[in-house]
């Protein structure tokens, strides 16, 4: 076996593996187990406990502070959509300057949850803390023992390693990305209020991940996003139409699922934003509240929200460009990047 398909191995039966410890658990929204250890296993570590424990930490302490900003700005809907703006801004910024990436964009998925909760329910924002903490611990916790019995990365090769070299920091560059995601963030924002999109705050952290100092990158991976959220939902579909009374045999369609996403989710650029997103999406769509899935609408609809939210990243980032031109020099790290 590859060290590509061992990775994609690893990182869905994390994730199922997740999910079937959250329907145990009777944990209240399942998949965001599953998607945390999806997002926790795409990153190689050198010490998979530590990293481990690190993200523990992290969600921990991003609950207490998405409860805080999220108590502190109950009642005003204008601070709130200014909060998570930042918020997305901060994100972005800190996962491409920070020590630990994955921590940052984890640590920003806690708090813009709750953030949102403020929005829609205030009234359970505690409640709602409480239960995706236990949701994203189980994640965490679940990926790094599979992780860890795994042992996947004595299995990478030099060339996957060499393939993954961080490319020279930018300052610039990542100012525009930070700048960019709340600018981005707002126009969902408005967008989610207007249509009252489900799912929201997939979309909106997918804009830290797509948001980097290399626009030209940014276009493409807000394309992939799109590819994603279509393949994933279409097979999500699939399997929610099939009405599987069986657990084990939904549960084995899920990390067969998940295993073929994992093989985009884990390559080389073009196609790993498109396999990440079409796991997420998947698990979005397959997995229900306690239980699998067994109603197409909810997923017929968060398919369609999120689909059309990414579309409308990527807009945004094509309009960027001529933007970015017509108001002066691109940014160093844009300009190196697209001329290289």
């Amino acid at each position: 076996m590859t060290a590509r398909r061992y990775q994609a191995l690893t990182a869905a039966v994390a994730a199922w593996l997740a999910i079937l410890v959250a329907f145990a658990l009777h944990l209240e929204i399942p998949y965001w187990s599953g998607i945390t250890a999806w997002l926790v296993t795409s990153m190689d570590r050198k010490d998979v406990l530590q990293k481990g424990i690190g993200q523990v930490v992290a969600t921990v302490i991003a609950a207490f502070v998405g409860y805080g900003l999220a108590t502190t700005t109950e009642g005003s809907v204008a601070l709130q959509l200014v909060t998570i703006v930042f918020v997305i801004a901060f994100g972005t910024w800190k996962r491409h300057t920070g020590a630990a990436p994955l921590a940052w964009v984890m640590s920003t998925l806690m708090v813009m949850v709750l953030l949102v909760e403020s929005i829609i329910s205030p009234a359970s924002v505690g409640t709602v803390a409480i239960y995706r903490s236990y949701e994203m611990l189980t994640g965490v916790a679940t990926a790094t023992i599979v992780a860890f019995a795994f042992r996947f990365q004595y299995w990478r090769t030099a060339r996957t390693e060499e393939a993954r070299v961080a490319p020279p920091r930018s300052d610039h560059g990542i100012a525009f990305a930070s700048l960019y995601s709340g600018f981005a963030s707002i126009v969902i924002l408005i967008v989610w209020d207007a249509f009252n999109i489900p799912s929201i705050v997939p979309v909106l952290i997918s804009v830290i991940v797509v948001c980097g100092p290399d626009l030209k990158a940014m276009r493409a991976l807000a394309w992939e996003r799109v590819a994603g959220c279509i393949t994933g939902g279409s097979a999500g579909l699939l399997v929610v139409g099939l009405s599987i009374q069986s657990l084990w045999i939904w549960s084995l369609l899920l990390l067969a699922g998940l295993f073929v996403a994992g093989n985009f989710h884990h390559t080389s650029r073009p196609y790993a934003m498109a396999g990440t997103l079409a796991g997420i999406v998947f698990m979005l769509v397959t997995v229900g509240n306690g239980a699998p899935q067994n109603s197409l609408q909810l997923p017929i609809d968060v398919v369609v929200g999120i689909s059309l939210a990414s579309v409308l990243l990527a807009l945004l980032l094509q309009l960027a460009e001529p933007w970015v031109r017509l108001h002066g020099k691109e940014p160093k790290g844009l300009r190196d990047a697209d001329s290289s």
